[in-house]
């Protein structure tokens, strides 16, 4: 809405290379075109952004849930933390609980230490993001954290979890705790992203 309560859309659109931004007003039939966006309008797509992930991960976290019947990630109190450093070492601590369950194979072997690196990776570099001096150092950090995220997930999926059930739901369940981390990770990222393309925010 803009100040007269009219609705206001906006989008990003890429033309010759360059990303441009558009945005118009409710009744109007052109788009207006912005070389350099309004701040509003970059809060308004930043949401816009946020609001599509999480839906796409939400709706891709419950199928899988419904189709294997896959518990929420639990932390030790029973609910997940809040605060991404408690969230990242829980995650990087039950990956190491579960990798001394699974048997010991060739490929195995060598697939763990990756899953062990990534995952302790994922919560030292948000550890790092959250001490950042500055926004460049921030933005470097929280994209290495969705890299680990991303990475531990696919190592997850290529570990052989045996014929225990228990593994199999343990791996399903860390999976999906990567996914969450890896969606967090993108709403800070894009939030300071945005922020540090725009040299009047300070």
């Amino acid at each position: 809405m803009n100040e007269q309560g009219a609705k206001r859309e906006v989008r990003a659109t890429k033309f010759g290379g360059a990303w441009r931004f558009q945005a118009k007003t409710a009744g109007d039939l052109d788009w207006t075109y912005y070389e350099r966006p309004l701040p509003e309008d970059l809060l308004a797509l930043k949401e816009i952004l946020v609001r599509k992930y999480h839906d796409v991960v939400e709706m891709a976290s419950s199928k899988f849930q419904v189709k294997h019947q896959i518990p929420s990630f639990k932390m030790n109190d029973g609910a997940k933390p809040r605060d991404l450093e408690d969230r990242t070492f829980e995650f990087a601590q039950s990956v190491r609980a579960f990798v001394k369950q699974l048997p010991r194979t060739l490929s195995n072997t060598e697939d763990v230490k990756q899953l062990v690196r990534a995952s302790g990776s994922a919560a030292a570099n948000w550890i790092e993001a959250d001490e950042a001096l500055s926004k460049k150092d921030f933005l470097m950090r929280v994209k290495i954290c969705r890299k680990e995220a991303k990475e531990s997930r696919l190592f997850l999926r290529l570990v052989d979890a045996g014929l225990a059930k228990s593994n199999v739901v343990a791996r399903e369940t860390l999976t999906t705790e990567a996914r969450e981390l890896d969606s967090n990770f993108f709403v800070d990222y894009l939030e300071k992203w945005i922020i540090a393309r725009c040299p009047f925010w300070d």
